[in-house]
């Protein structure tokens, strides 16, 4: 049969067609994923805090206060800093001391035992050093009081032992028979020419000995390597992520009481952290804008 020139087999397909991409349009529709806004979060609102905290954005009790609220982020901030200085310096500051070893090494002045506490003592740095990179205490002066301990036990074994020093002279023979009389006498007794000798004389002082080759070498070995670790605590300490703490303003009431929570986080994490400020987002643009309470001074 045919319906103007076209047939009831071609109706049919065509109609099957239609009704297939019918089907597929309503299951696209019912499997299609809704479109999720993108969200920032807290810790793009924490980058954005702290990049305002570096340029300097904040004043007085805003910025102590956004301090304390963002402690966690900073102080992660600041122990990526401080360990990416430490492992630049650690290197420069192990080339130092070995060169400085192998001068003592190379000088034939050193005994055996001598000898392996320069091995010991290298290998407490490497250790030392290790487990600040990747240990959790960011402390640097923990560091180095470690370094500066091994040390000292170090040039305890290094110094020679101090020569031994002259006996002092005897008194003549007789004196001391002589001065329990002289104190137990009733009247003034004359004291012997020998006893007049020994209370006017004067010890010589001791002219100073030249110190000895191995002395000389390990002080110039201890003012090197205190050098040494003093610039390397120089280097360690200079690896803040944020600017110095802002001067107060107005009467600084509110400002004495917010520093004062804040410098007691800095030793320890323990310490109960301030309330939150209002934390708008600027829209158009990855600033924030901060709403602090005005606390009456």
């Amino acid at each position: 049969m045919q319906v103007d020139g076209v047939n009831s087999g071609q109706v049919a397909a065509v109609r099957a067609m239609k009704n297939r991409k019918t089907h597929q349009k309503v299951n696209a529709v019912k499997t299609k994923k809704p479109k999720v806004a993108e969200n920032k979060g807290s810790e793009g609102r924490a980058n954005g805090v702290i990049s305002l905290l570096q340029a300097g954005h904040f004043k007085g009790v805003a910025d102590i206060r956004l301090r304390i609220n963002f402690y966690d982020e900073i102080q992660a901030l600041e122990s990526q800093n401080l360990k990416a200085t430490a492992s630049d310096s650690f290197e420069g500051f192990n080339q130092a001391v070995q060169e400085q070893i192998t001068v003592l090494n190379e000088s034939g002045l050193l005994n055996e035992d001598q000898t392996a506490a320069l091995g010991a003592f290298l290998a407490n740095l490497q250790n030392t050093q290790t487990g600040f990179l990747d240990g959790g205490d960011n402390s640097v002066q923990s560091l180095i009081e470690r370094l500066e301990n091994d040390f000292n036990s170090l040039l305890g074994l290094l110094n020679p032992p101090a020569p031994a020093t002259e006996q002092e002279s005897e008194p003549p023979a007789g004196l001391e028979e002589q001065i329990p009389e002289i104190l137990m006498a009733e009247s003034p007794v004359e004291i012997p020419v020998e006893a007049e000798s020994v209370t006017e004389e004067i010890a010589p002082e001791a002219e100073p000995t030249e110190p000895n080759p191995l002395q000389q070498l390990v002080q110039n070995f201890q003012e090197s390597v205190q050098a040494l670790i003093d610039n390397l605590q120089s280097d360690l300490a200079n690896t803040s992520a944020l600017p110095p703490v802002s001067a107060p303003s107005g009467n600084g009431k509110a400002y004495a009481k917010f520093i004062s929570i804040y410098e007691s986080m800095l030793p320890s994490q323990n310490t109960k952290p301030a309330e939150q400020l209002d934390i708008i987002e600027i829209p158009g643009s990855n600033e924030v804008e901060v709403v602090a309470e005005t606390i009456e001074a």
